[in-house]
């Protein structure tokens, strides 16, 4: 089961917005509003990479006023 942190960058100000809209996904099990280079971490679990990979390319990055995102892929 694939572990990831998704680091997100977004607009000026939205930052509240975009974190409540992360928070609905399923397969984001926490998010969190961050001080620093980054806006939001958000911790996923899915159940493959691919999946993984259609969370952030297709949930997560198209939620508006999302600007970019970093994943770091967790080890066990």
């Amino acid at each position: 089961m694939p572990l990831a942190y998704v680091l997100v960058n977004t607009e000026i100000g939205t930052d509240n917005i975009v974190l409540k809209e992360i928070a609905k996904l399923n397969s984001v099990v926490e998010a969190h509003q961050v001080y620093g280079v980054y806006d939001i971490v958000v911790k996923v679990y899915t159940d493959s990479m691919k999946h993984l990979k259609e969370v952030v390319t297709w949930n997560i990055r198209k939620i508006a006023n999302v600007k970019s995102t970093f994943t770091l892929i967790g080890m066990d």
